[in-house]
């Protein structure tokens, strides 16, 4: 009726999470919002031992120009496309 209580030796925080392999990155134009970079295989997210990450060309884009990036996961045929305003400019 009572759980014994239980203390463990790790923090929650200190538990690598990672993305699903089916997630994606799209880069858009801030402004017009023209997708550069859409959902695809080309910009899947990339896993290594310590987290998600994903290598993006930048020499091609304009400068002087504001970027938003998405993120999107499928997982069991659902797709969840995240929009947290990441923003970055190109100097």
């Amino acid at each position: 009726m009572f759980p014994l209580k239980s203390f463990g030796t790790t923090f929650a925080y200190d538990q690598t999470k990672y993305l699903p392999r089916t997630t994606y990155y799209q880069l858009e134009d801030y402004k017009t919002g023209e997708v550069i970079y859409p959902f695809g295989q080309y910009t899947q997210i990339s896993c290594d031992s310590t987290s998600n990450y994903f290598n993006m060309s930048l020499n091609s884009l304009p400068i002087n120009r504001t970027y938003e990036l998405k993120i999107k996961i499928i997982e069991s045929g659902i797709s969840t496309i995240i929009d947290d305003k990441l923003i970055f400019e190109i100097e």
